[in-house]
C-alpha cells in the first residue's frame, strides 16, 4: 500500500493511526510525502540513464 501527503506531518499522523489497526502489516505500508517518494524514485533509476549519483538534499533551517 503507497500512500502520499503534502506535509511530514501527515505522514507521521498515518503511521501512528495505522499502527494500532494493522501493526502486523506496517512494515510493507510505503508512507511518504510526494517529494520524497519522487526522490526515491529518481535515486533508484537515474543509473540506468547514464546520470551520476545524486547529490545529497540539504534541508533549510526555519528562520
Amino acid at each position: 500500500m503507497l500512500f502520499l501527503s503534502f506535509s511530514r506531518t501527515a505522514v507521521a499522523q498515518v503511521i501512528n493511526r495505522a499502527g494500532g489497526v494493522i501493526s502486523p502489516y506496517l512494515q510493507r505500508i510505503d508512507v511518504s510525502t510526494f517529494h520524497g517518494f519522487a526522490w526515491r524514485v529518481i535515486n533508484a533509476f537515474d543509473q540506468y540513464h547514464g546520470y551520476p549519483a545524486p547529490q545529497q538534499i540539504r534541508r533549510r533551517r526555519p528562520g
